[in-house]
Order: structure tokens, then sequence, then C-alpha cells
């Protein structure tokens, strides 16, 4: 650290790191992935409720419940979208140092590494959207007969009813970076 006060002030908010503040500072994606969490927990709260008050009939007693669990299926694909992608995309984990150590021998391997864990990282994506899919279709289905295709569209109301804090989080990156 430095020996005069501009000096630390200089380390402080230069980003050298090597102050006392620097140390004690929390990781930023930790602070979002809690607000990400108290999002998603206020978002089950909404649908279980929006489904209790607007769906829930005496001709089928229990269909309000299997429709908000299907609600439900689309905040737990909500939040697997979010930890596949910070698998994928940040530094601390296997994808990215993968592809950091191949663009030491050059351009071309670099590229193919790139695209590999590209296409592997839209696979997991694909397979948690299609059992999504799958299993809101069937708990709607068993719900009431031709409730299916409606389990589908509250599991995609659930999945999106994070999407504004998820677009909030968007932008901290180009702040992040200034």
């Amino acid at each position: 650290a430095g020996g005069t006060d501009s000096e630390a002030l200089l380390e402080q908010y230069g980003g050298s790191g090597s102050g006392p503040a620097a140390s004690s500072l929390e990781d930023p994606l930790d602070v979002l992935k809690r607000g990400y969490g108290v999002a998603l927990s206020l978002s089950a709260v909404g649908v279980v409720m929006a489904s209790r008050c607007l769906l829930y009939t005496e001709q089928h007693p229990d269909a309000w419940w299997k429709f908000a669990g299907c609600g439900l299926i689309g905040l737990l694909n909500a939040l697997a979208f979010l930890q596949i992608a910070q698998y994928y995309t940040d530094y601390t984990y296997e994808p990215v140092r993968r592809i950091a150590a191949a663009s030491t021998t050059g351009h071309g391997t670099n590229i193919i590494v790139g695209t590999a864990v590209g296409m592997e990282s839209t696979a997991f994506a694909a397979i948690c959207i299609g059992s999504s899919i799958l299993a809101a279709y069937h708990l709607g289905e068993s719900a009431i007969h031709g409730g299916g295709l409606f389990g589908t569209s509250v599991a995609t109301m659930g999945m999106l009813s994070s999407a504004v804090y998820v677009l909030a989080m968007d932008t901290f990156g180009p702040i992040a970076d200034n």
C-alpha cells in the first residue's frame, strides 16, 4: 500500500487490489445472484397466489396447484439458465479456462475450442427447455383434460417472470467495465 492518503485513494479506486478496502469487497456477481434469488422467491409467491386466485374452481379443486407447479417449473428453468450461463462464461470455471488455454497455441485452436464450448453450452440449455416443456405439459394435462398447453404457457410465464431482473443484471456488465 502507498504511504500517503492520495496514494491510498488511487489504490482503492484505481483497482490495484492491494489496499485493505479492495480485499474486503464482495464479488458483485454474488450480490446480483442474491438479488436474483429474491426476485425468484417473489415470483414463486406471485405464481402460487395468482394460480390460487385465478384458477381455483370447485369442479377441479386441485388444478390450481398443478398449474402453480407448472409456473414453478418455469422458475426452476430460469434458475438453471443462470447457472448454465455462469458456468460457461465465468473465468473461474473450466470451459473458459479451456478456451484460454487453447488461445496459447494459436488462432485455429482457439476458434475450434470456442465453437465446441459454445455448442456444448447451447445443448444444456436446449435440454433444460425440452425437459421443462415436457414436465409442464404432463403436469398441466393431469390437472384437466387439454390443460397441457396451458401448463406450458404457465411455465413460460414463470420463466419470464424474472426477466426484468435479468435485464437489470445484463446492464451491470458495461457499468462494471467502466
